[in-house]
């Protein structure tokens, strides 16, 4: 059965015609449809934040994701960039998170390159947490990082191959001694 209606065919043979117009306006109508879904679909999605596993490779993990949120931070001046440490399972002393956010914060003073207050870094102590310890970098009130810290461990934000005086961590810890 042919599609196309020639003047030699009956007029009774017009139904192929009716129906390639039929269906031609279905795939117009089908075409116009997923046009206009196009513009939703190239909407820019939320981005997962970051986590940083608390293993050999965090320490330039860390340093550069401290970096990347810096730059975030001073291209836009009206964002806070929030720290919260929590202490994972196992932990009790808040010492941890205190001596985390010791290193953040003084990784983010020696960054003198980045131009940026004090006043737009809030420092905080959150709820315990199941797993191991950690510390969220929030840019206003988007979680950005999260960066996993061992039991018992500090953060690290430098190369780890030998202490820094001015951080807690790596060949800083405080051994107790045995009582005998």
């Amino acid at each position: 059965m042919s599609c196309v209606f020639h003047p030699s065919q009956s007029r009774g043979s017009r139904a192929p015609l009716k129906s390639s117009v039929r269906g031609l306006s279905i795939l117009l109508l089908i075409f116009i449809v997923l046009a206009a879904c196009v513009p939703v679909l190239a909407q820019d999605k939320p981005t997962e934040p970051t986590v940083v596993q608390g293993d050999a490779n965090a320490c330039e993990i860390n340093a550069a994701m401290f970096d990347y949120l810096a730059n975030i931070l001073r291209d836009n001046a009206a964002e806070r960039l929030f720290v919260v440490a929590r202490l994972g399972t196992g932990e009790a002393s808040r010492d941890f998170n205190r001596r985390r956010l010791h290193n953040v914060r003084t990784y983010y003073k020696q960054a003198q390159v980045w131009n940026i207050f004090d006043d737009r870094f809030v420092y905080a102590e959150g709820d315990q947490v199941k797993g191991e310890g950690r510390i969220e970098f929030y840019l206003g009130s988007k979680l950005m990082l999260t960066s996993l810290v061992k039991r018992g461990r500090d953060i690290c934000v430098t190369c780890c191959d030998f202490p820094y005086p001015e951080y807690y961590g790596f060949g800083k810890k405080e051994k107790r001694k045995r009582r005998r």
